[in-house]
C-alpha cells in the first residue's frame, strides 16, 4: 500500500513539472478551463430545481410592468443569499435592480440583463405569454454558477444581474436605465429570451426600430340625443384617424407596419365624448423611415381635429432601436446551446426584432440568446407560449440557457484573446442602417 501511494505520488510530481514546462502551458490553460466549465455546469445542475421553482412562482404571480414587486423580492433575495450585493431601484425605477460581485483586481465586467414583466391579457389578467418568466432564473443561474467559480479558482472579474421591468410596456425601461448610467461600464452584456427555436442572428446590424404614440383627441361633451350640436366628438376625431391611417397603409414600404388600438372612446353612448386616445406602434427596420411614418401620423391626426372641431395632443411615449448581433458572440453561444442538448435547432440566421435590448447593443457587445422553449407552434403572446415555461420544454430550456450563458461568460472571463475579438468585432460596425443601407427583407 505504501509503495502504491508512493508511485501516485510520483505520477502527480511528474505531471505538475511537465504542466509547468516551457512550451506546455497552453495545454495547462486547457485543462484548467475544463475543470472550470465542469464545475460550471455542475453547479446549474445543482441549483436548476431552485431556479425552476423561481420561474414557476412567477408564472402563476405574473406582475404587468413596473408593477414587478413580488418578482424583485423574489429575485433579490436569492441574489442577496448567493452573496452579490443587491440594489433596488436602480435608474429611479422602482422595480429594476443591479445586483454586483467582484473578485479580486481587473478582469472583465460581465453582466446578466434580466426581465420579468408579464403581458397584460383580456380582462385585465396578467400571464407570461412572453415567457419572462424564466428570463431571472436563466440570467441569476449564470452569475450564481461564475461566482462560485471565480471564489474557487481566484479568477478576478466583475458579474452584475441588472434587473430590467416592463419591456412589454412603453417607455423603454433599458432606455431610461441607460441614460442614468446603470449599464455603464459593461464589458459584454447577455441576455436570453424565450423562442419556438434555437437559433443565432446574423452579424451585423438588424431588427425592427419602432415608435409608440399616443393622440388624445378632446372635444365637448353634450347629450348624444337632446342638443348634440354642442357637442365636439372627440372619438369621431379617433375613428377618422384610423380612416384615414388604413388608407395611408396602402402606401408604406412592404417591411413597415402599423398597427394601433382606441384605448378610450367614451364612457356612455348617450354623452357625446369629450376624450378619446388613439395608441398607435408603427415600425420599419429603419429609424429614418419611422421618423418618416411618425410625420405622416402627426399630419394624420391634427387633419381629423381640423376636421372634427377638436384638438390633438401627440405624446411619443417610447422610441426602440435596431439590433447589432456580434459573430463572436453569436456562433459561440449557438454551439454551447446545441452541445447542450437545445432541440428544434434553426440553422438559418435570423434577424432581429422590436425590442428595448436592441438599443443598449449598440452601446455594449451585446447578445440576447434564443433557445427553443415552447412549440414552434405556439405563437408569440400566447396562452400557449406561457403554459410551455413551466412545461418539460420550458425547464429543459431554462438549464440549458443557463448553462450556455454561463460557459459563453467562463470564455469571456478566462479568455482575454476572446474577449479582445469580441471587442474589435463591436468596434468594426458602423451606424445603423437607412434607407440606402438595409437589406431589403420582406420578413412578416
Amino acid at each position: 500500500m505504501k509503495r502504491k501511494r508512493t508511485l501516485v505520488w510520483l505520477l502527480a510530481v511528474m505531471l505538475v513539472l511537465l504542466l509547468s514546462a516551457p512550451g506546455l502551458s497552453a495545454t495547462a490553460s486547457e485543462l484548467r478551463n475544463e475543470v472550470l466549465e465542469t464545475e460550471v455546469l455542475e453547479t446549474i445542475d445543482a441549483i436548476s430545481s431552485e431556479l425552476i421553482a423561481m420561474n414557476d412562482w412567477m408564472y402563476h404571480n405574473p406582475e404587468a410592468g413596473y408593477e414587478e414587486y413580488e418578482a424583485v423580492k423574489l429575485l433579490t433575495s436569492y441574489l442577496q443569499k448567493q452573496g452579490f450585493t443587491v440594489e433596488i431601484g436602480s435608474g429611479g425605477l422602482d422595480t429594476a435592480f443591479k445586483a454586483t460581485f467582484q473578485h479580486g483586481e481587473g478582469g472583465p465586467v460581465l453582466t446578466y440583463a434580466v426581465e420579468y414583466d408579464a403581458l397584460r391579457g383580456p380582462g385585465g389578467e396578467n400571464f407570461h405569454g412572453c415567457q419572462h418568466n424564466m428570463q431571472g432564473p436563466i440570467g441569476i443561474g449564470a452569475a450564481v454558477a461564475l461566482k462560485r467559480a471565480m471564489e474557487k479558482h481566484d479568477v478576478p472579474g466583475t458579474i452584475w444581474v441588472i434587473g430590467t421591468p416592463a419591456e412589454e410596456i412603453p417607455p423603454p425601461a433599458k432606455s431610461k436605465m441607460l441614460e442614468a448610467g446603470v449599464f455603464e461600464g459593461t464589458d459584454v452584456l447577455m441576455m436570453y429570451h424565450g423562442s419556438g427555436q434555437t437559433s443565432r442572428l446574423q452579424a451585423g446590424w438588424s431588427g425592427i426600430t419602432l415608435d409608440a404614440t399616443r393622440y388624445i383627441f378632446t372635444g365637448k361633451s353634450a347629450h348624444a340625443s337632446g342638443d348634440p350640436w354642442n357637442g365636439r366628438d372627440a372619438l369621431d376625431a379617433a375613428r377618422l384617424m384610423f380612416n384615414a391611417v388604413d388608407a395611408y397603409r396602402e402606401h408604406i414600404l412592404p417591411d413597415a407596419r402599423i398597427h394601433g388600438v382606441i384605448p378610450q372612446g367614451g364612457e356612455a353612448p348617450n354623452v357625446i365624448p369629450p376624450l378619446a386616445v388613439a395608441d398607435f406602434f408603427y415600425r420599419h427596420p429603419t429609424r429614418e423611415y419611422v421618423d418618416k411614418m411618425g410625420e405622416r401620423l402627426k399630419n394624420i391626426a391634427l387633419g381629423m381635429a381640423l376636421a372634427t372641431d377638436t384638438q390633438v395632443k401627440i405624446e411619443n411615449y417610447g422610441k426602440y432601436y435596431n439590433t447589432l448581433a456580434l459573430e463572436s458572440l453569436e456562433e459561440r453561444a449557438f454551439d454551447y446551446a446545441k452541445e447542450l442538448g437545445a432541440t428544434q435547432i434553426n440553422e438559418n440566421k435570423q434577424f432581429g426584432a422590436s425590442t428595448d435590448f436592441a438599443e443598449l447593443t449598440g452601446y455594449f457587445p451585446s447578445i440576447c440568446l434564443s433557445v427553443a422553449s415552447k412549440p414552434a407552434d405556439a405563437a408569440g403572446h400566447s396562452i400557449e407560449a406561457a403554459n410551455a415555461s413551466i412545461a418539460p420544454i420550458g425547464h429543459n430550456a431554462l438549464v440549458i440557457s443557463a448553462k450556455t450563458l454561463a460557459l459563453l461568460g467562463l470564455d469571456l472571463l478566462t479568455d482575454p484573446a476572446y474577449l479582445q475579438e469580441v471587442k474589435d468585432e463591436f468596434e468594426t460596425y458602423g451606424d445603423p442602417p437607412t434607407l440606402e443601407t438595409y437589406i431589403k427583407e420582406t420578413r412578416w
